[in-house]
């Protein structure tokens, strides 16, 4: 992403009341690679009150990443597809879900696309939509 689009986004979320919010951009490596241990690091590793913003594209999710103990947080997708893998071959590499978020405050996710090769059940508890 580029500074003129992160300056934009900045100002967009700043004009919305997210101030004090640093922004961390995330792009996968490599299309078709799995990116799960990679959005992890960047989220493990970032403090609270981070916007983290996807370059928009595919990101392949072969496990999931995890979002665990963070506040104020925002997963600014971008449009971007998180496809969940699926082998019908080997269940045991199976991801059940895209995102785990666990201990976790004030989580907003936007602009998110979720695939994957097959059928897949989603759920959770939708606090507001808007």
């Amino acid at each position: 992403m580029t500074s003129d689009k992160l300056s934009i986004l900045k100002e967009k979320y700043l004009s919305e009341g997210y101030t004090g919010y640093k922004v961390v951009n995330i792009r996968c490596p490599k299309d078709g690679t799995d990116c799960s241990d990679y959005i992890t690091g960047i989220i493990e590793n970032a403090g609270d009150h981070t916007i983290f913003s996807f370059d928009t594209g595919r990101y392949l999710i072969k496990s999931y990443a995890l979002v665990k103990g963070k506040k104020d947080i925002i997963i600014e997708g971008n449009n971007s597809t998180f496809l969940q893998h699926y082998d019908s071959q080997n269940y045991s590499e199976n991801s059940s879900h895209i995102f785990h978020i666990e201990e976790c405050e004030n989580v907003v996710m936007r602009n998110i696309i979720v695939d994957s090769h097959s059928a897949t059940q989603i759920s959770g508890t939708v606090i507001n939509v808007g």
